[in-house]
């Protein structure tokens, strides 16, 4: 079961969350910041990001430790202004800018910063 969050366009924080146990995703979201939070699953379970975002602005996921079965973080088209640090992935994927122009009129991913993304070894699909 996944949080999502849809066309948030106000200020939100979300700090300090421990064992969220299934993903969050953003789409058509602004001045979104995950801070200190945990996110599991099991490192063998399919299809379980723990951060999706797509079509959102001024994203920030700082702090954070994320472990799945899939990305850690992964971010769709359409995304601007996203900055991601001190966030440790693991086990999964890491985190993933995907499957752009797979689809006709997607948009880009501009303004991505990461720093500080140490990763457990992680394993290719």
């Amino acid at each position: 079961m996944a949080n999502g969050l849809l066309q948030i366009n106000n200020q939100l924080i979300m700090h300090e969350l421990a064992k969220l146990q299934s993903q969050s995703m953003m789409n058509r979201s602004r001045n979104i910041t995950f801070d200190s939070i945990k996110i599991s699953a099991p490192g063998d379970s399919p299809n379980t990001d723990g951060i999706h975002i797509a079509n959102s602005a001024n994203i920030q996921v700082s702090n954070s430790v994320i472990g799945t079965g899939d990305d850690c973080i992964s971010i769709g088209s359409g995304c601007t202004n996203l900055t991601i640090f001190r966030v440790l992935c693991g086990p999964g994927h890491g985190i993933s800018i995907g499957s752009l122009d797979k689809n006709a009129g997607e948009k880009d991913v501009i303004g991505l910063e990461e720093e500080e993304i140490p990763q457990f070894p992680v394993h290719d699909v």
